[in-house]
């Protein structure tokens, strides 16, 4: 099976593996939404810990991502990707079988950080398998994959939850991660070219991080991925509380509200996939032009949540409503803005992977524990959470457009 980066015939079965291992962190994450009010009530804990099962995974799931990107530039993907799946299925076959709340969030770093491996070495296969508009049309394709899996996954565990209780969501996991593991080895070949693995030196960390940080285009990405994040974990960690503790939605029902409310972010990131297969995505301009149309709808969502924000109580569907605003824009940007972030990083394409990874979940898990923080039993800190995101989203846009510093900006002009 051929890794040649110039082939345009990949195998079916290739992107297929890569698809499936690059989503398996967000299955784990979103399937367990619906179960979440349950596990905290069975594990006896307070009202605030549910978030933190979440925010346990994706702390684990930030850590991971340098050191991974790292090895699998060091020692070749492959390898280190089975090493990350098989550390995640380990991970979800101990919260499977949790009795308490602290065994249940130490289960959910370890299966976080195992977890890391997928996405981060995936985008990193990407890049060595294409580049130019190749590698956005298959940047597009797999965050289009994402798009539907917060879709699909609630609803799964809608019904995982009704029929094997709440630890049907987290046996789920750990099962889906042999799946993954049997499919990469059977299936996928070593993406990275002989002689790329570069030379075992002191300072190639150093050299590595110095390289990503100088680059003012992936640092502008990276940020602007930082801030989709921090609102969208938030949101993601706390929804099921909101929804079971605020507005009385009990059980299975959670996942298919959840399901309903991500159907815009799948509609936008399908947009925004058939812009790439058409062509549209060709030039650095037209990714900008997308990238501004999901600013419109960050801008969009600031205002209804600041007017959410100063109500006494917040009706059931102005709550919808911001979620669903802001979950647009974030389909229409997600997978420009990963494309820019890994501009110019051919050379250690795995450590950058790494970065924009650590930095996005990381941020992720900041929102996340802040909703559960702030948690009142009110619609108050999901709502903040998406605020602070789509302001500073908005913010590092403008920023970087106008300064006239950023790579992006100078070769799509002023917007």
């Amino acid at each position: 099976m051929s890794a040649d980066p110039e082939n345009p015939l990949r195998p079916k079965m290739l992107d297929f593996s890569l698809i499936l291992t690059i989503a398996i962190s967000a299955l784990a994450i979103n399937v367990a939404v619906p179960s979440i009010p349950l596990t905290q009530t069975a594990l006896g804990g307070r009202v605030m810990d549910g978030h933190y099962i979440m925010t346990a995974f994706l702390l684990g799931y930030a850590l991971g991502h340098i050191p991974f990107g790292l090895l699998a530039d060091r020692y070749g993907r492959k390898t280190i990707l089975l090493a990350g799946l098989l550390l995640f299925t380990l991970g979800g076959l101990a919260s499977s079988f949790a009795v308490d709340i602290p065994g249940m969030l130490w289960a959910r770093f370890v299966q976080g950080l195992g977890g890391a491996a997928g996405p981060v070495i995936v985008r990193a296969m990407a890049r060595d398998l294409t580049s130019g508009p190749a590698l956005s049309a298959l940047m597009t394709k797999l965050m289009n994959s994402l798009a539907f899996i917060p879709l699909i996954a609630p609803l799964l565990g809608s019904a995982i939850l009704s029929f094997y209780g709440w630890r049907g969501p987290y046996i789920f996991s750990w099962v889906l991660g042999v799946v993954s593991f049997i499919v990469i080895f059977v299936f996928v070949p070593e993406t990275q070219k002989p002689g790329a693995v570069p030379a075992a030196k002191e300072h190639r960390l150093r050299k590595s991080f110095v390289l990503f940080i100088t680059h003012r285009e992936s640092l502008w990405g990276a940020g602007l991925l930082m801030a989709l994040f921090f609102g969208y974990l938030g949101m993601m960690s706390g929804i099921a509380s909101v929804l079971h503790d605020v507005y009385g939605f009990k059980g299975p029902s959670i996942g298919w509200i959840v399901g309903a409310l991500l159907l815009p972010y799948a509609g936008s990131a399908t947009y925004n996939r058939m812009a790439a297969r058409t062509g549209f995505l060709k030039t650095p301009r037209s990714i900008q032009s997308l990238l501004r149309l999901g600013v419109y709808f960050f801008i969009g969502a600031v205002g209804l949540a600041i007017v959410a924000l100063f109500l006494p109580i917040v009706p059931l569907w102005l709550f919808f409503a911001v979620i669903v605003i802001y979950l647009i824009g974030m389909g229409l940007s997600f997978a420009n803005v990963t494309v820019i972030a890994l501009t110019g990083q051919a050379k250690t394409a795995g450590f950058a992977a790494g970065i924009m990874g650590s930095v996005q979940i990381g941020a992720g898990a900041l929102g996340s524990w802040g909703a559960a923080a702030f948690y009142n039993q009110s619609s108050f800190s999901l709502l903040l959470m998406m605020l602070l995101a789509a302001t500073s989203f908005v913010a590092i846009y403008y920023g970087g457009v106008s300064s006239g510093n950023t790579p992006a900006q100078k070769r799509v002009g002023q917007t």
